[in-house]
């Protein structure tokens, strides 16, 4: 039972190592983000305490 484990983790492990960065679609492999995708924009501001 623990060998099985134990060769599984192995095996992910280089799976994972071995993996190129990035995707592929019908134009080819591509590295990080596209230019062209929308950022989602989330406010990161706090509303300001009303004083008494």
């Amino acid at each position: 039972m623990f060998g099985l484990v134990a060769a599984g983790l192995g095996i992910g492990l280089v799976a994972t190592a071995k993996a190129p960065l990035g995707y592929q679609d019908e134009s080819g492999f591509h590295y990080g983000y596209t230019q062209d995708a929308p950022v989602e924009q989330i406010p990161c501001r706090m509303p300001q305490p009303k004083l008494a």
